[in-house]
């Protein structure tokens, strides 16, 4: 599956499980702050190509992973 190469190719670097899922987080943050304002939006990986935001109203919007990397 292409997505999950995407998500490969952008954490080489990850020597565990932990650290794979940090820096995966911080790819995903830095994304969504460049495109959101600071504290307007909250985001959950729900899925491994899917990321879901949610801004203070409630709605939301789902995000390929794809589009992230």
């Amino acid at each position: 599956m292409i997505i999950s190469e995407i998500v490969i190719c952008m954490v080489v670097s990850a020597k565990t499980v932990a650290e794979y899922k940090k820096i995966r987080d911080e790819r995903i943050q830095s994304w969504i702050d460049a495109r959101f304002e600071n504290g307007c939006v909250t985001w959950e990986l729900i899925s491994p190509d899917e990321v879901k935001i949610t801004d203070q109203t409630g709605d939301s919007m789902t995000v390929s992973v794809s589009e992230i990397a």
